[in-house]
């Protein structure tokens, strides 16, 4: 049986610090991707990096009923630090999740609730000063969909929710001066999710199920009051978390380009092929930023820009064999060149970053 404490260390040539990976070192299998072993030059990074984690180098699994040591927990990482460690910030047994900041970086917002992947309970979204002060719940749903929050400006965030009621997901405004809300009305038939706000505010990209019974999530944009929606991307693929570059011109995105072939020890886990793609809104033009591991053990989600636009931070999971995922951050630069790891990012799965 594999020791989940036990550790494997390697040093990053040039940057004066040790990464450590929870957990051993499990053996690649032959025609699988291993990220460790790419060669690159170092990114120096700098700013802080806000995330839910799992602290102590514990593990996620899908596969069976979510126990304390599973639920991911709020914390802060140094960039600037020499050894870069997470502080943790909440010590509660509930998933905080999708985290994101404000414009000043002085405020963020999370998704909260019993279980990460599950929503026939209740969910809630929490907004609170970057040093957690100030907590408050902004929205609660006691067996309904509130889907990733984000700041639509200074002064508002915008989040994804669905009731029973309802036959599609809607976009919701949420005023922080007034503490009112707002929903978006729009003549586009479908549920919107995952929604990013263009930086000059007039534009917002989302993903959507066009139709209920289409399996094949895709991307699609609009104008920021609900008018001129259409369609980025057309593939039999999943198109998920778009965000826009700081200038507003090109936006990154994960695919999902289907399942794998490869079969761990745990007969009730799966893989897909997840890579980044950026789309170039003027031309229209894809590119693959990280080709995506054929065996789907490494799956590099969630793309944030740098606040200077070059550089592209994202999620990776790794799945072990046992079924159990590892999380941590990857970066490199915004023409996929130089991918590596985040120094003491381990366990991070959601996460903004502030300079």
């Amino acid at each position: 049986m594999r020791s989940a404490l036990a550790l494997a260390c390697f040093t990053l040539i040039g940057a004066g610090y040790t990464l450590k990976y929870p957990g051993p070192p499990e053996k690649v299998p032959e025609g699988c991707q291993n990220l460790e072993s790419r060669p690159f030059k170092p990114i120096p990074l700098r700013g802080k990096i806000y995330a839910t984690y799992l602290p102590d180098g514990r593990r996620y699994t899908k596969l069976r009923p979510p126990a304390a040591p599973d639920y991911f927990e709020m914390g802060v990482l140094d960039l600037d630090a020499t050894s870069p460690r997470i502080r943790r910030l909440t010590r509660d047994e509930v998933h905080d999740a999708e985290v994101a900041l404000s414009p000043d970086g002085r405020r963020m917002v999370w998704s909260r609730r019993p279980a990460l992947d599950l929503f026939d309970d209740w969910n809630a979204i929490l907004i609170a000063n970057t040093d957690m002060t100030d907590i408050r719940v902004v929205a609660y749903e006691e067996k309904g969909y509130l889907g990733i929050p984000t700041f639509a400006g200074p002064h508002r965030i915008m989040y994804s929710r669905q009731t029973d009621d309802d036959e599609f997901t809607s976009l919701i405004f949420l005023d922080l001066r007034t503490w009112t809300t707002k929903k978006l009305r729009t003549r586009f038939r479908g549920s919107i999710s995952d929604p990013q706000l263009s930086p000059d505010g007039r534009r917002i990209v989302f993903k959507s199920f066009e139709q209920p019974d289409n399996p094949d999530a895709q991307l699609y944009i609009m104008n920021a009051d609900g008018t001129r929606v259409r369609r980025l991307t057309h593939n039999e693929f999943q198109d998920e978390d778009p965000a826009f570059s700081p200038d507003g011109r090109t936006i990154v995105f994960e695919r999902a380009f289907g399942l794998t072939d490869h079969q761990g020890d745990n007969p009730e886990d799966y893989y897909f092929q997840v890579g980044i793609v950026s789309l170039d809104l003027t031309t229209g033009r894809e590119t693959v930023l990280t080709e995506p591991d054929p065996c789907g053990k490494n799956e590099l989600w969630l793309p944030t820009w740098s606040p200077d636009g070059e550089l592209i931070m994202m999620t990776r999971g790794l799945h072990l064999e046992n079924g159990e995922f590892t999380h941590d951050l990857w970066v490199m630069r915004k023409d996929g060149s130089d991918l590596q790891k985040v120094p003491g990012s381990d366990g991070i799965m959601f996460f903004d970053w502030v300079w």
